[in-house]
């Protein structure tokens, strides 16, 4: 499961990623510099973009891979490229743990989430 402090920083990311994808018709005054700003941040990464997507739980690299290819999109979901990349790693994980015989309980306390969700990833 995620927790608290890691849900918050998916949400700064997020807002990041947000203000980075602003059509330039909305970008004026303070939206225009927060868009050069996020741009920025994904595109070059950096020490502190690399401790947001650590808190967030997420790949800084698989992040400025998909904002630099177009494929990091907000969906009303509050879907994105980093939190999909989050998901694959994770799935990945499970399925690799489980051949190797380690017990669903163990693989949702390695990945910090549930056991059900951890069977979803194993089945897929």
């Amino acid at each position: 499961m995620i927790d608290g402090y890691q849900e918050l920083w998916q949400a700064v990311l997020l807002q990041i990623v947000t203000d980075a994808l602003m059509p330039d018709h909305r970008a004026t005054g303070p939206e225009a510099l927060e868009r050069r700003r996020s741009r920025d941040i994904l595109t070059r990464g950096g020490a502190h973009f690399n401790r947001i997507c650590a808190f967030a739980g997420v790949d800084p690299t698989a992040v400025k891979d998909a904002f630099r290819l177009g494929k990091c999109r907000v969906t009303p979901g509050h879907t994105c490229a980093a939190k999909r990349v989050y998901q694959r790693d994770s799935q990945a994980k499970a399925k690799a743990w489980r051949s190797e015989g380690r017990t669903t309980r163990e693989i949702a306390a390695l990945l910090d989430l549930s056991p059900e969700t951890v069977r979803k990833y194993v089945r897929t």
